[in-house]
């Protein structure tokens, strides 16, 4: 094999191994409810992953290596897992999990009934 295709091939697992945006990580049901701590957990995972994910890319361009995962970044089971029990509440979105639950409201968009 020529070196061309070897290095084709070392470039093909290197982006194997990348993080996934989080916008692209697919929600698992776990029958889990959602409560307030898991949105916060889910938003700020959110920004972590987004952060890996172009680290990874920087990573795989510059030397080869997904140097976030490497390093323990990626968090893709937990943010589906949460995204399976809350929806996907970005940006302060409120969206109705996949099952049909009814969403919670995302802080600070509550309002006191009177």
């Amino acid at each position: 094999m020529g070196f061309w295709k070897w290095a084709a091939l070392a470039a093909l697992g290197a982006l194997a191994g990348c993080a996934a945006p989080p916008q692209n990580i697919k929600a698992v049901q776990t029958g889990e409810t959602c409560t307030p701590e898991k949105v916060r957990r889910l938003q700020e995972l959110y920004s972590v992953q987004s952060a890996t994910a172009n680290n990874d890319a920087l990573g795989v361009f510059l030397i080869g290596l997904p140097m976030g995962s490497m390093g323990g970044g990626d968090h893709k089971e937990e943010i589906a897992r949460l995204k399976g029990a809350c929806g996907d509440r970005i940006a302060g979105q409120p969206v109705a999990p996949p099952d049909g639950r009814h969403a919670i409201p995302p802080a600070g968009q509550v309002k006191a009934a009177m």
